[in-house]
C-alpha cells in the first residue's frame, strides 16, 4: 500500500507520522518532567547568581596606593599647625569685623580678648559675639549704670539746647531773653532781634 502512493502522498504521509510522534512524546511527559524542568532552570539560575557574587566578593581588591612615607611623618607634625593657624586666621577675621561692629566693644577689648585667649587654650574657640554677650552679661549693672549715665548727659544736653538763653553763643549783646514770644509785643521781638544775625 505505500509502494502504491505517489511521492507527495508520501511526503504528506511522512510529515503526518512525525507530527503524530511529536505529538506522542510531548504527551508522554508527565508533569513531574515539567516541574524537574522548571526547578532545574530555577536552581540554576540561583547558583549562577551565587557563584557570580561570590566571584565578586573574592575578587583580588586593586591595592590601596600607598602612602608617601615622607607625609606619614611630617602629617602629625604640620597638621596641628595649619589647623590652628587656620583658627587663628578665622579669629582675626573675627575681630576685625566685631569690632567695627560693636565700637563699644573698644573699652573692653583687653577683657574681651582674654577672656577669648582662654577659651581658645581650652580648646573651644569662641566667636566675639559670643564673648562679648557673655562678658555684658557677666557685668550687667556695670553696663546699665554707663547707659543710664550716657541717657541723662543727652537729657540735660538737650534742656540746654533747646532755646537762646545766657551763655548761649546765637544771643546777641544787649538783648532781653523773652519769656514767651508769642505774648510779646512787635517792639519787644524786633528789639529782641536787633543784634542776632541769621
Amino acid at each position: 500500500m505505500a509502494d502504491d502512493l505517489s511521492p507527495e502522498q508520501k511526503a504528506a504521509k511522512d510529515l503526518a507520522d512525525k507530527a503524530l510522534k511529536d505529538a506522542a512524546d510531548a504527551a508522554g511527559k508527565t508533569a513531574a518532567d515539567t516541574v524537574m524542568a522548571g526547578m532545574k532552570d530555577s536552581i540554576g539560575a540561583q547558583v549562577q547568581d551565587a557563584l557570580g557574587q561570590f566571584v565578586r566578593d573574592n575578587a583580588p581588591q586593586a591595592p590601596a596606593p600607598e602612602q608617601d612615607p615622607i607625609a606619614k611623618l611630617v602629617s602629625p607634625l604640620v597638621n596641628p599647625a595649619l589647623a590652628r593657624a587656620n583658627v587663628m586666621a578665622e579669629a582675626a577675621r573675627d575681630q576685625a569685623l566685631f569690632f567695627q561692629l560693636n565700637p563699644d566693644a573698644l573699652e573692653h577689648r583687653d577683657a574681651i580678648l582674654g577672656n577669648w585667649q582662654e577659651m581658645l587654650n581650652k580648646g573651644v574657640p569662641l566667636k566675639m559675639e559670643v564673648i562679648w554677650n557673655e562678658y555684658r552679661g557677666k557685668n550687667f549693672a556695670k553696663f546699665h549704670e554707663s547707659a543710664s549715665k550716657k541717657d541723662t548727659e543727652k537729657v540735660n544736653a538737650a534742656k540746654e539746647a533747646e532755646g537762646v538763653g545766657p551763655g548761649s553763643p546765637d544771643r546777641g549783646e544787649g538783648s532781653k531773653v523773652l519769656k514767651d514770644p508769642y505774648a510779646a509785643s512787635d517792639a519787644d521781638l524786633t528789639k529782641a532781634l536787633e543784634n542776632v544775625a541769621f
